[in-house]
């Protein structure tokens, strides 16, 4: 039955302003026992600074030596943990936690890691070098751990009391201009110039260094060298020419149609309409549903696939109809970018910054762009927003430039 007057600021926890009269009670879910505790207070806030201490007070005391530490957490549930995550993030857990937390917090338990032992680390990282960015990295990686242990009840509550900001990070500027654009596609056609790159990767020599004692015309004790190089202008020359040329389809695609790298990789024939030149597919990442406009050129390049003497569900294949293998598109990615004379940082990844700066420096809206590269979030597409601010600089200068020209 409820008193007269009497308020409930929180689950267990109750004030009459009126007698000053605060009632406490905290329920210990390990031993099921409760502690109560009444007193007078005519202040509502210190009323629920007192209770916070209480509960925390008493939390503490039942738990005390009974939460593992963060390496003992980490050791017993990070496959639980990681159950269903994707192979690259899990990567990523693993190498925050075994280089860096595990070293700093492995002995702490869990309720030890409080938000300023957090926020101190950060510091203390970005002291040492650091970029923001992989510093929230690793404490995001921290938070989540921490996120099980509550979720799991091996916590009562989170130690994070106090909000941990990220580190304010400077996004990289890697996207093509249209000229680069241009000129690492055409690498992909550019026999002359993948001759003079095998000339200056592979140089030819000696097949054996002659070092040491030699015995008549024979050599001794030298070292020989393996694999002197491929000849420009060879048959296998060409045959490397015509295998690195089977990737141009899959560069154009990322361009095009800003897939991710793993998406157009794996992409499949039942996915592409040729027809109605659209891709209809589900990310990846996100599980997002997308669908794509097929560019003019990237149908010309599709349907030369087509032709090819393979049968595959896959789009980008290699000579024996399976799915390009990361390394060699790597592998083809640096030669390209060499050939192309891009000297700045660009990753293959950057393809897909490109095409967003260029939808929306040519006048797309944010929306249409996230459309595009599956971004459930508008939020995610604001870092393009440079571009178009770009673009209206220009425009507001060609204005003013056409009203005060004397």
């Amino acid at each position: 039955m409820k008193r007269k007057g009497v308020r409930r600021l929180e689950r267990g926890c109750t004030w009459n302003p009126r007698t000053g009269v605060a009632h406490f009670c905290v329920y210990l879910k390990r031993s099921q026992k409760k502690k109560q505790l009444t007193f007078v207070s005519d202040n509502e806030q210190k009323v629920r600074d007192r209770f916070h201490a209480f509960r925390r007070l008493w939390k503490r005391t039942e738990t005390n030596g009974k939460i593992p530490t963060l390496r003992a957490f980490y050791d017993g549930y990070f496959k639980t943990i990681t159950a269903g995550l994707r192979p690259a993030t899990i990567r990523g857990y693993r190498h925050a936690l075994e280089g860096r937390l595990l070293p700093e917090f492995g002995q702490m338990r869990l309720d030890q890691i409080t938000s300023g032992t957090v926020i101190m680390y950060g510091k203390r990282l970005l002291e040492e070098g650091l970029s923001p960015a992989t510093i929230n990295a690793y404490v995001n990686t921290l938070k989540a751990i921490v996120s099980k242990a509550v979720d799991w009840e091996i916590l009562d509550e989170s130690p994070f009391r106090r909000p941990i900001r990220a580190l304010k990070t400077t996004l990289p500027k890697n996207e093509l201009s249209d000229e680069e654009r241009e000129r690492f596609l055409a690498a992909f056609d550019d026999r002359a110039a993948f001759d003079d790159y095998l000339k200056s990767v592979m140089p030819r020599g000696a097949a054996r260094e002659k070092v040491g004692r030699t015995r008549g015309a024979r050599s001794f004790g030298g070292k020989r060298r393996i694999g002197a190089g491929i000849r420009p202008g060879s048959e296998a020359a060409a045959e490397y020419f015509v295998r690195y040329r089977w990737l141009k389809p899959y560069f154009l695609c990322l361009f095009t149609t800003g897939l991710r790298r793993e998406d157009a990789r794996l992409l499949r024939w039942s996915e592409v309409n040729l027809q109605t030149n659209t891709i209809e597919l589900t990310t990846r990442k996100k599980e997002v549903d997308v669908v794509l406009p097929i560019a003019r050129a990237l149908r010309q390049e599709l349907l030369a696939c087509r032709k090819r003497p393979l049968i595959s569900e896959f789009v980008f294949t290699d000579e024996e109809g399976q799915p390009f293998c990361i390394k060699r598109i790597q592998r083809c990615f640096a030669i390209a970018k060499t050939i192309a004379r891009i000297a700045h940082p660009f990753r293959i990844h950057d393809a897909r910054h490109t095409l967003a700066s260029l939808l929306v420096s040519s006048g797309a809206s944010l929306t249409t762009t996230a459309r595009m590269l599956g971004h459930s979030d508008v939020r995610s597409t604001l870092r393009y927003a440079r571009a178009d601010k770009v673009a209206a600089a220009e425009e507001a200068r060609g204005i003013v430039d056409a009203k005060f020209s004397f």
